[in-house]
């Protein structure tokens, strides 16, 4: 980390926990010297960890930005382009941390054991997605966000999908899977991708993928 805002930073935290330590020293739990150590480890240690998360970010902003180029790109090319502030965007870097929480929102609790119970919650599972898509594309279309033809796809795809759902339970994953297959191929990409729907579209996707297996036999 740059010395000067290391520095800045440093005194920001301290004058930032000063407070908390003046609270401890009156109440007698901490002396004057022992307020002033711990006041300094506490500057220390927030230091370290806000420099641990930004060089963290740096690396997955680099690694992201390296996915969206063409391959082959050297890396000095793609250290490059985040200088330029062409690099891959936030909302990138939190779409990847939603599929890593849909994901593991998505599993089976380790009290469903067998086959038949994991199969009819992933049901409901994707059921819940479903339904939170329709949601936000009739929420999006009344805003304007998104056209209504492209609304009417989306809604017909939640509405027979549910009715596959409910009915049946354990045989939903390839009539689910082929609708939602040929209705994302009716709709382009930049509606797909637009960030009204994104985060619903994204859930779909990542049920369908977490569940899918089931179909095969495959485990969870």
């Amino acid at each position: 980390m740059n010395p000067l805002l290391q520095s800045a930073l440093g005194s920001i935290l301290r004058a930032l926990l000063a407070g908390l330590a003046g609270w401890f020293v009156q109440r007698g739990v901490w002396t004057q010297d022992a307020a002033n150590e711990y006041l300094t480890a506490g500057v220390l240690f927030i230091l370290t960890i806000l420099w641990a998360v930004w060089t963290r970010y740096k690396d997955r902003l680099k690694f992201l930005t390296a996915l969206d180029a063409p391959a082959g790109i050297p890396e000095e090319h793609v250290t490059e382009k985040i200088k330029l502030g062409m690099g891959a965007k936030l909302t990138t870097l939190v779409l990847a941390v939603t599929v890593a929480v849909l994901t593991t929102a998505c599993r089976a609790p380790v009290t469903i054991t067998t086959p038949q119970g994991k199969v009819i919650y992933s049901a409901n599972e994707v059921a819940k997605r479903v339904e939170n898509l329709q949601t936000t594309v009739i929420a999006a279309e009344a805003s304007k966000a998104i056209p209504t033809d492209v609304a009417r796809v989306f809604v017909t795809f939640t509405v027979e999908s549910a009715k596959v759902l409910r009915v049946v339970p354990q045989g939903w994953q390839v009539t689910v899977a082929v609708a939602w297959g040929e209705a994302k191929k009716q709709i382009p990409l930049k509606y797909l991708n637009d960030p009204a729907i994104q985060v619903a579209v994204l859930a779909v996707d990542t049920v369908l993928a977490v569940w899918l297996p089931v179909t095969t036999g495959g485990g969870l």
